[in-house]
């Protein structure tokens, strides 16, 4: 495959269907691609490991907001209140600078 976003992102989908999560992560990782790594975290959260989760969901975040999409971070925020995953929620939310929504769900967590 190619050292390129794309190759990296065929690498980390051959891994991730294969279940080795750890290589899809470095793939994904490589080659920039959020929805690989959202898609990793994902599936820690669907694993049970949670505080793995909410770190990559974390780093997640953190690199669309050096591509300076913020309305992306927002969506993943909107996706842990659905879960009723009011500290990563407000977590997320401190990260783009919205200030009240980040103190709603500080306040049900």
């Amino acid at each position: 495959l190619q050292k390129n976003e794309s190759g990296y992102q065929k690498a980390g989908d051959i891994y991730f269907s294969k279940k080795n999560y750890d290589k899809a992560f470095e793939a994904y990782y490589a080659g920039n691609n959020f929805a690989g790594l959202k898609k990793y975290a994902d599936q820690l959260a669907s694993e049970g490991k949670t505080p793995e989760a909410e770190q990559m969901y974390g780093k997640v975040a953190d690199a669309y907001i050096n591509k300076d999409n913020k309305p992306a971070v927002g969506k993943l925020a909107e996706e842990q209140i659905a879960k009723s995953n009011y500290g990563l929620a407000a977590t997320l939310y401190d990260k783009i600078g919205e200030d009240v929504k980040a103190s709603k769900y500080k306040a049900y967590n």
